[in-house]
């Protein structure tokens, strides 16, 4: 991006803290800042910061020095562990600074906003009154204005606004840099850090205080809700039908991933089952609420899908970022409600493809131990989409072959969560597996040895 903003030339100086969660773009955004690729980021199932670094450029006649700390999410390291490193580099920096909170455009969780409220006993009780929030991967609000995507946050959220006075920017790391939205970031920080010079109010560093308590009754909304009036399908009835059921996190891409499949297809009566429909190949892709790290929710979800849909194949969706043991916690309740025998029926399919930039899929896998561990569990069957670009019918197809082959390899069983072995009986289904089986191989040029 080009900017028209003037250039000034000042002797006021910038010491910015970037803080946020493992992946939330702290890295990448520091290095947005200061127009260097100083600090290292990277598509990763792990952590790539694991230390505080700090960096300094002169931007706009303006010394900015950045400093980079490790999530506090980190998948190699302790929350205690960064909370003490986040502490240690405060205390080398001189004169007052202001902290960017760094966080993924998405769903922001209570217990994401907790952590938040939880650094005040790190960086003290008043330190949300100098910090900015900046939200990356605004290509991610798609249609959305960021201004409705402030808007549509829960109270928790809506509270964390009022906390740093509706100091809020959100810009995407991919873009070229531009110095408008740089500047206005600036802008704000200084303010906060003036504000803290006139009233002569340093931030106390480790002063114990009690931190904000969130009410737990909302620990995430899901997407949708089940109908009581829903009633199971007839197996009979779609027994030359794949059923898919699409299982994930709120905002992972469930959602996208399905309407990027149904593009060729078409909606049923009910909102959440889509029709797509190939030479010898019928899908139904079933959407179902998205799920927190609340295990009684995701129980009750994966109950009510599998006994309401009795699905063929179980497609776990998870986004392109850290592995962090929040997730290693909701992945592991997700294998408890399904059950070991649920692992032939098991894909993932990770959306965000785009941001493994030349990284294939399986090398993403393989830098995380535990995300590697999870995916071997259950016959190493993943995919990745790109659903920002819809047009690239490869990636679809390919997923649908491995969808067909999956099916062909399980001889037309669908999972059944309490026995763990329904299945599809006759002649006609074993005739149907082979012809869909034949079509994929032709229509993608791929032979599953």
């Amino acid at each position: 991006m080009a900017s028209d903003t003037q250039k000034t030339s000042t002797d006021a100086s910038v010491q910015i803290v970037l803080i946020g969660n493992s992946g939330s773009g702290k890295s990448c955004s520091g290095s947005t800042i200061l127009n260097q690729k100083h600090f290292l980021s990277d598509a990763s199932a792990k952590s790539v910061t694991l230390r505080c670094q700090i960096e300094t450029e002169i931007i706009n006649g303006r010394t900015v020095t950045v400093v980079d700390t490790p999530g506090w999410d980190c998948t190699e390291r302790s929350l205690q562990e960064v909370e003490r490193e986040i502490q240690k580099v405060l205390q080398t920096l001189n004169g007052p600074y202001s902290f960017l909170l760094v966080i993924k455009v998405g769903l922001v969780e209570v217990e994401e906003i907790n952590k938040i409220y939880r650094l005040e006993k790190v960086l003290g009780s008043s330190y949300l009154e100098h910090t900015t929030i900046l939200f990356t991967h605004s290509d991610n609000l798609e249609f959305k204005t960021f201004e409705q995507f402030l808007r549509e946050g829960g109270k928790e959220f809506q509270e964390l606004l009022r906390s740093v006075g509706h100091r809020c920017h959100s810009w995407n790391n991919r873009d070229e840099r531009s110095d408008e939205d740089v500047e206005k970031v600036l802008e704000n920080l200084i303010k906060t850090e003036m504000r803290s010079s006139a009233s002569s109010s340093q931030l106390s560093i480790n002063k114990k205080q009690p931190s904000k308590k969130i009410p737990p009754e909302e620990t995430g909304s899901s997407e949708k809700t089940f109908r009581e009036e829903e009633t199971p399908i007839d197996a009979q009835i779609c027994q030359n039908t794949v059923r898919v059921l699409f299982l994930g996190m709120t905002k992972g891409g469930k959602t996208s991933s399905i309407r990027n499949l149904q593009k060729h297809g078409e909606q049923t009566e009910n909102k959440d089952v889509y029709k797509y429909v190939a030479p010898e190949l019928s899908l139904q892709l079933i959407d179902s609420p998205g799920f927190d790290e609340n295990s009684e929710e995701i129980q009750k979800i994966i109950c009510e899908s599998v006994s309401t849909y009795k699905p063929h194949v179980m497609m776990i969706v998870m986004s392109v970022g850290r592995f962090t043991p929040e997730s290693k916690r909701i992945m592991q309740h997700v294998q408890d409600c399904l059950g070991q025998n649920a692992a032939k029926h098991t894909m993932f399919l990770f959306t965000g493809k785009d941001d493994l930039n030349k990284k294939t899929i399986d090398c993403f896998i393989q830098e995380n131990a535990d995300l590697c561990e999870l995916v071997s569990k259950n016959g190493n069957r993943v995919h990745a989409l790109n659903n920002r670009d819809a047009s690239e019918r490869s990636q679809m197809e390919e997923l649908l072959q491995k969808i067909a082959i999956m099916h062909e390899e399980n001889r037309g069983e669908f999972y059944n969560l309490e026995k763990c072995s329904g299945s599809v009986d006759g002649k006609g289904i074993r005739s149907h597996l082979s012809g869909a089986y034949s079509w994929m191989k032709k229509k993608v040029g791929f032979d599953h040895k």
